[in-house]
Formats: C-alpha cells, sequence, structure tokens
C-alpha cells in the first residue's frame, strides 16, 4: 500500500475516485473512511480478489459511497487482452497459461459522463504505461490527481 498517507488528503475532498487494479479492496476501505459522499469505480479482473463478504462489509462502513465494481483490466485498448497470472503482457511466459480477460479504455468509459474523476489510482503489476495511454484526454483535463504505481 504504497500511497497510504498521501491519498487520503485527496479522497477527502473527492466525489469520484477510480481504483485500478483493485487486488483486495485496501484502496476500496481507505476510499470508504474519508470520503464523505460520491461514486468509486473499482476494476480489478480477478473479481474474486473482493469477496461478497468484503463487499458487505465496506457497503456498511458508508453507506453514502456508491462502488461499481468490473471486472475489466484498463488498458490502451477496448476488447480482450492475455492475463498471464497477475500480470497482463504480451509475450507467452513459461508454465503459465493465459486468461481471456476485458480490456477496456478508461477514455471511453468517462467521455459520456459530466462528472470527472478527481482520483485515479493504478497499480496494475507493469502495466501502468498502457493505461495512462488509455486516458490522455482525462489527463489532459488537468483536473485528477493520479497516484500510479510505477515497475522498473
Amino acid at each position: 500500500m504504497h500511497f497510504v498517507g498521501y491519498i487520503e488528503k485527496y479522497l477527502e475532498f473527492s466525489d469520484f475516485f477510480i481504483d485500478i487494479g483493485s487486488f483486495d479492496g485496501a484502496y476500496l476501505e481507505i476510499a470508504k473512511r474519508f470520503m464523505k459522499k460520491g461514486l468509486v469505480y473499482s476494476y480489478e479482473p480477478n473479481s474474486w480478489r473482493i469477496t461478497k463478504y468484503k463487499k458487505l462489509k465496506l457497503f456498511l462502513l458508508n453507506y453514502k459511497i456508491k462502488i461499481n465494481y468490473f471486472d475489466s483490466v484498463v488498458s490502451n485498448q477496448d476488447g480482450q487482452l492475455n492475463l498471464y497470472k497477475d500480470t497482463i503482457s504480451k509475450e507467452v511466459k513459461p508454465n503459465r497459461e493465459p486468461t481471456k480477460v476485458n480490456s477496456i479504455i478508461l477514455d471511453n468509459i468517462l467521455k459520456n459522463r459530466k462528472k470527472v474523476p478527481s482520483v485515479v489510482k493504478i497499480d496494475i503489476e507493469g502495466a501502468e504505461y498502457n493505461c495512462l495511454l488509455g486516458c490522455k484526454n482525462l489527463i489532459s483535463k488537468g483536473l485528477t490527481h493520479f497516484f500510479v504505481e510505477v515497475h522498473q
């Protein structure tokens, strides 16, 4: 949890947060604690990571925050991508069978929304660059705070 201690002050004034790579929902929980009201989009292709119990717990934590869960990856292309265990990659890795996952472009999702997310967290195990390529329009507006994990 690389952004704990920083992201909270931005979420406190946010009413639209996007968590790309929600994993086990830790940042969703932080959003539920610090946001006063609003909407959260959660993108996690391994939807089983956020159990029904966790979703119920999150709902009860702050009912003024609505979380929409999407079992998709966010990238620079719509359609499907291969997911190799926890990493999206075009190269085949030994002993890993790829899984086809839905892929979306964030700019396409947001283009018909009047509201711009005030905070976006991106932690997608090395695919952050492709995700950022898919949200150039959002970035160009200069209204969103991005928290991006970077892999070497």
